[in-house]
Formats: C-alpha cells, structure tokens, sequence
C-alpha cells in the first residue's frame, strides 16, 4: 500500500493530463497540473517507475505525507531529478529531501499549503 500510495501521488497530474483536463485536482482548489509536454510526461513516468521499487517507508504527516526510500546515490539522484520534474508540474508542493547520517535511509517530504493532504488521499482514493 505504501507504494500505490506514492505512485498514485505522481500519477495523479499524468491522468488530468491524459485526460485532456485542466486540473488534477478537485474542482475549486487551487491546485492544479500544469504538465503539456509528452517527452516530459515521458520523463517522470521514468523516475517514477524507478523511485516506487525504492520505498520502504510512508508516513501520515500534518500537512502531507513522507516517504523513506533506501539510500544510495542512484536514489538521492533520481529524487533531485523527480524534485526538478514535479516541481513545474505540481508547484503547490513543497519538498524536503534529507539524507540520514548513518546512510541507511533517503527522506522525502512532500507537503503543502492546507488542504493537501485531503488533495493527496481524494486524488488517490485512500
């Protein structure tokens, strides 16, 4: 579950956008998909695929929702590349990437304005 989670998350503007919708989010929220390009839908469904097989962890935070992945550099760089993807995509978002000390594990935040974490579970039907 933790990994449909995440991959639900990301997947989430792909589907407005193949759908030739406007928004990825609920009618009257501010937040919305703004992906048009295919090389660049192509390009994060890339990373994606690859940073899913990584998760170890998810976790329920007050404003969104952070994921632990194993850490290696392979990971540290497909998150950065993921960042500078989603970030033109979903710019509601707001991310922390950290790295822990004893390089067991890779930490990423992903959180927002109010209302997000309901944006997370409505557009994941959690």
């Amino acid at each position: 579950m933790k990994k449909l989670t995440i991959l639900g998350l990301f997947f989430c503007c792909f589907q407005a956008v193949a759908q030739k919708k406007e928004s990825c989010c609920s009618e009257g929220t501010a937040m919305a998909c703004k992906l048009t390009s295919a090389e660049f839908k192509e390009r994060k469904a890339t990373v994606i695929t690859n940073l899913k097989k990584e998760i170890v962890e998810t976790v329920e935070l007050k404003n969104g929702m952070k994921y632990a992945f194993k850490d290696s550099d392979e990971t540290i760089a497909m998150l950065a590349d993921f960042i500078k993807t989603e970030r033109q995509c979903c710019d509601f978002f707001n991310f922390q990437l950290s790295v822990s000390a004893e390089k067991k594990y890779v930490y990423l935040a992903l959180t927002g304005p109010k209302g997000v974490k309901d944006f997370i579970k409505s557009e994941l039907t959690l």
